[in-house]
């Protein structure tokens, strides 16, 4: 098997007594210990538990720190588990290396040296010493495993990034790589009805041309848009289809895809990243709360992959910003009554507001039963999941005083006498408007870092060529949504 690829033991963590309160300070001091006497996996706990209590960009270091224990142990699951911790947004410079790194060492321990390489930064810039040593052994070992050095592909924003198709000044064809047929044509349809609403307002020079890669290869049908003359590509929707682009590496027409990879963080050449991910949203809602003064929470979110990815969401970027989550409950899915859910995060303690991530059935069974329990004037949070953008007084009446994040496309269709929003899927076609937008005006937006003023939303680009959307607030009242602005 694969020898670990880090040092014969990994360094131990730095302790920052500037940054790092006293009990971050004291875990980071045994765990230190614990990896000295070779006791790796309760190390890389306890340096994980540091990271709990610990406050960016030192969190994202000691998760990093767990992780590659995790690796060097060769449990790749526990590794990769650390790694979907990470706040995003809260990375260093230093701090993404160090991410490849350890990406990269998992990649080695798989045998898929490519992608190792592929990985790895490829300029020192002004990382560590200690961390560019760690960087190059991985780079060599990989080497002598018959890795080839790609000069294309995915890179990490201190790599070199040279392969990254061209931005165009003027966009006049655009292709849309969307899913027309099969099961989820109605959503790729309502993604186009929203670029073609849109396109009238760009005259007679904005072309549209779709290409349905519902049962056909994403990448073939890619390479007939750029050979029929596109500028810009739009899509894919699915994001299987989305990483097979990615992964190609030789991409010779910007992208922008209509979902986010799996790979977080990474950064690939000629991939723009858009989509309407519901993290960007309870990220909000924990910068909210705390500018409100709200710094100690309870959580409720439906136990299932979409309901933890929220929840983590909100977690870190509350955590992160000084807050304290003092309890939190992962409710059954299909539950049709959430009292014991609702007791057990009200009788762990006063909390200035709630998170709630719930479906719009969920979340009108929800809402009363906090009311019931007590905590009526308890602040609700929640995300624009809670509401399926078409009004109905009667139905959404019990959502009534929930602050939640909604774009503004839907907000201005429920002005009385105003009905903007198309079909069952308002957001998407708000999406497929903004994503056309978006193409349009692609190299000035990635180029000089200008944001958009779109129908979902404030959006901007990162480093790393992801776009994030600053949402608008609102709550119910009588049932109806009302505007709260930013």
């Amino acid at each position: 098997s694969t020898a670990p690829v880090s040092s014969p033991n990994p360094t131990p963590a730095p302790q920052q007594p500037s940054t790092a309160s006293n009990t971050v300070a004291a875990d980071i001091q045994r765990a230190n210990v614990l990896l000295r006497e070779g006791k790796q996996l309760d190390a890389a706990n306890m340096y994980y538990q540091a990271a709990l209590k610990a406050k960016s960009p030192q969190r994202e270091r000691l998760i990093l720190q767990a992780s590659e224990v995790a690796a060097y142990v060769k449990d790749m699951s526990l590794a990769r588990h650390y790694l979907k911790k990470l706040q995003k947004r809260a990375l260093t410079p230093e701090n993404i290396a160090r991410e490849s790194y350890v990406k990269a060492s998992i990649a080695l321990l798989e045998d898929n040296p490519d992608y190792a390489l592929k990985l790895l930064p490829q300029q020192r810039g002004k990382l560590p010493s200690a961390l560019w040593s760690k960087i190059n052994r991985v780079r060599q070992q990989a080497l002598k495993q018959g890795g080839k050095i790609s000069h294309a592909g995915k890179h990490t924003p201190t790599s070199n990034a040279k392969a990254a198709a061209p931005l165009p000044q003027k966009v006049s064809r655009v292709a849309v790589l969307l899913p027309l047929s099969g099961r989820l044509s109605s959503l790729g349809n309502t993604i186009l009805q929203g670029m073609q609403a849109t396109q009238a307002s760009f005259g007679s020079d904005t072309r549209l041309k779709t290409y349905d890669v519902a049962n056909k290869d994403v990448l073939s049908q890619y390479r007939k848009a750029v050979a029929d003359g596109a500028d810009v590509v739009i899509g894919p929707l699915d994001k299987r289809k989305l990483e097979k682009l990615a992964k190609q590496g030789n991409l010779t027409k910007p992208v922008i895809g209509l979902n986010r990879t799996n790979e977080q963080g990474a950064r690939y050449a000629s991939i723009y990243q858009f989509g309407l991910a519901p993290e960007d949203e309870s990220f909000q809602i924990s910068q909210v709360a705390i500018s409100r003064g709200q710094r100690r929470a309870a959580m409720l979110y439906p136990n299932s992959q979409w309901g933890k990815r929220l929840a983590d969401a909100f977690r870190q970027g509350y955590q992160n910003a000084g807050g304290k989550v003092i309890a939190e409950k992962a409710y059954p899915i299909k539950a049709s009554n959430y009292a014991k859910s609702v007791s057990d995060i009200l009788k762990k303690g006063e909390v200035d507001m709630i998170f709630l991530a719930a479906s719009p059935s969920q979340a009108r069974l929800i809402r009363p039963m906090i009311q019931h329990k007590g905590a009526d004037k308890t602040p609700v949070y929640a995300t624009s999941h809670i509401y399926n953008g078409r009004p109905n007084a009667g139905a959404n009446k019990d959502l009534d005083g929930i602050v939640y994040t909604e774009i503004p496309y839907v907000i201005q269709a429920s002005i009385p006498g105003i009905s903007l929003v198309e079909g069952k899927y308002p957001r998407l076609h708000a999406m497929g408007a903004d994503a056309l937008v978006i193409a349009k005006n692609i190299s000035r937006i990635v180029n000089r870092r200008q944001g958009l003023q779109g129908k979902t939303g404030t959006i901007r680009v990162d480093n790393r060529n992801v776009f994030h959307r600053k949402l608008d607030l609102a709550t119910f009242k009588k049932g109806l949504v009302q505007s709260l602005g930013q």
